[in-house]
């Protein structure tokens, strides 16, 4: 007896659905557990100054990035080119993977005129919603959701960078397979 296509798609779609709620609330705990080192981390990286035209301090951002992907165990290496800013490149090799994913993000800026900032651009700060700085979190510390990070390049492009490179895999507490590529 065949089973109604509608029946078929009603079960898919739930299942996916289970299954999404469930690495939802993995990804959830993961950031919860590890939120304080992550903010910190990332404030550690918005330190370092980023103006492109500085070549000494976009040499340190490339070498941070480098050592970022290598704690989570991604092949990394910088690509240089002579006159040029250094690219980060980092590869996780994924046995029996069948498609390929790419992250590009840059991590140069703009240059910034410290006197349209409230502190240093290179200091960042944790603010409360209130925008009242708060101290930075200790680890297994929790951070209100309302907190921001506030210093040069905290969004464009640093947070995204914190980000990606936290490996899904590693959030699920899973080894990368084929059914986790990274």
């Amino acid at each position: 007896m065949r089973a109604p296509l509608w029946f078929v798609l009603a079960v898919v779609a739930w299942s996916s659905t289970a299954r999404s709620e469930e690495l939802r609330a993995r990804v959830q705990q993961y950031r919860e557990r590890n939120e304080a080192v992550i903010v910190r981390e990332l404030a550690d990286f918005v330190a370092i100054p980023n103006v492109n035209s500085d070549t000494a301090n976009i040499g340190r951002n490339a070498e941070r990035l480098v050592e970022m992907l290598r704690k989570r165990g991604v092949a990394a290496r910088l690509l240089q080119q002579p006159d040029a800013p250094p690219a980060v490149y980092g590869e996780l090799r994924t046995p029996n993977a069948r498609r390929t994913v790419v992250f590009y993000a840059h991590y140069d800026g703009q240059p910034v005129d410290p006197a349209q900032w409230k502190s240093p651009p290179w200091t960042p700060v944790l603010r409360n919603q209130r925008g009242e700085d708060i101290p930075m979190p200790a680890t297994g510390d929790s951070i209100s959701d309302e907190a921001r990070l506030y210093g040069r390049s905290a969004s464009d492009d640093k947070a995204p960078i914190e980000a990606f490179p936290s490996r899904p895999c590693k959030m699920c507490s899973a080894p990368p397979s084929s059914s986790c590529r990274s």
